[in-house]
């Protein structure tokens, strides 16, 4: 299901995938937003305005992907009615937890100010004019997004979430960028692709994975010979090549299962095959990256925290930091 018409971007690479297994996956999910706690959601974007109901004799809508906040549209193409009419589809589709982005001049402040993660890994990504690329647990499509801006190939985005898949949606209507496109797959599905992107990226979900290693030798057959891949995860403090494993949550979140020292990490993907691995970034989760806002209404950093040491999480781990990481397939 989507809400333009466009064409299967991945029929372009065909000969790489295990299509017959793709088009199964997508076969038994494509229902999924139709499902009867989404279907209200689906239909509330389905029925907004179309571009050319808006476009009042303007050649394009304005589009911003180079900048903190995606933006799409402007307000003065709005009546005050259709703005009504977007503000309420936006908050139907809370919580907004990667972001900022901009539609008609609404402003959807999300949970994690995703520029400061962007900004601290896109110079190591490198140029991506005309690269395939995979984003792994791609949320919303904030970083799919912020790719688009170097006109690559094609971004191709993996989410089983439909809240995600909604929110990208509602902006793919009016974007309507033929090289971005949105799969509700896991990270599980990953040998679905097999030497097929240029670029990988997976940033903040190799924690919530029981097998961390399994995945990182998927992502690595992911890849095309030459290709790179940058993983971002969450980390605890120290020199030693170990890994976190909580008794039952880690700051309150009950999937969390692996979180690895940053040489934990870089022993990882040496044990996944890859070359030339390099640490990014290293950085300790702030109040200013990841808090709550209007658009957030549920617990965000601050309550994750142990309030009397904010160097701990309410658990007693080490408090959320994380490392960025690049590697290369060489062969």
């Amino acid at each position: 299901m989507s809400f333009w018409s466009r064409p299967d971007i991945l029929e372009t690479i065909s000969e790489t995938l295990d299509f017959d297994r793709l088009n199964q996956i997508r076969t038994e999910r494509k229902g999924w937003p139709e499902s009867k706690h989404w279907s209200k959601k689906s239909n509330l974007i389905r029925k907004l305005p179309e571009v050319s109901d808006l476009v009042n004799g303007l050649d394009s809508l304005k589009i911003e992907y180079d900048q903190d906040y995606i933006e799409i549209g402007s307000q003065d193409v709005l009546s005050d009615t259709q703005y009504r009419e977007f503000e309420k589809v936006a908050v139907e589709l809370m919580p907004w937890r990667k972001g900022p982005f901009q539609l008609f001049g609404l402003e959807i402040d999300s949970e994690w100010r995703s520029n400061l993660k962007w900004d601290r890994i896109a110079a190591a990504l490198g140029d991506l004019t005309s690269k395939s690329i995979l984003d792994v647990g791609c949320g919303n499509g904030y970083y799919m997004y912020r790719a688009a801006a170097q006109n690559p190939k094609m971004v191709v985005g993996l989410d089983p979430s439909v809240p995600f898949y909604l929110q990208f949606e509602l902006f793919q209507k009016y974007a309507q960028n033929p090289a971005l496109q949105f799969e509700l797959l896991g990270a599980e599905h990953l040998d679905v692709f097999q030497q097929s992107f240029d670029v990988v990226m997976c940033m903040g979900i190799l924690y919530h994975q029981r097998n961390p290693l399994a995945i990182l030798k998927n992502i690595y057959g992911c890849l095309e010979p030459g290709g790179i891949c940058l993983i971002e995860s969450q980390i605890i403090p120290g020199t030693e090549a170990v890994a976190l494993f909580p008794e039952d949550r880690y700051a309150k979140a009950r999937n969390v299962f692996f979180v690895p020292t940053t040489q934990c990490l870089i022993n990882w993907m040496k044990r996944a095959g890859f070359s030339e691995i390099e640490v990014v970034a290293e950085d300790v989760t702030t109040f200013d990256e990841q808090r709550k806002t209007r658009w957030t209404t549920f617990e965000s950093l601050e309550d994750f925290l142990d309030p009397n040491d904010q160097t701990k999480t309410v658990e007693g781990y080490p408090a959320p930091a994380r490392a960025a990481i690049r590697a290369r397939r060489l062969s």
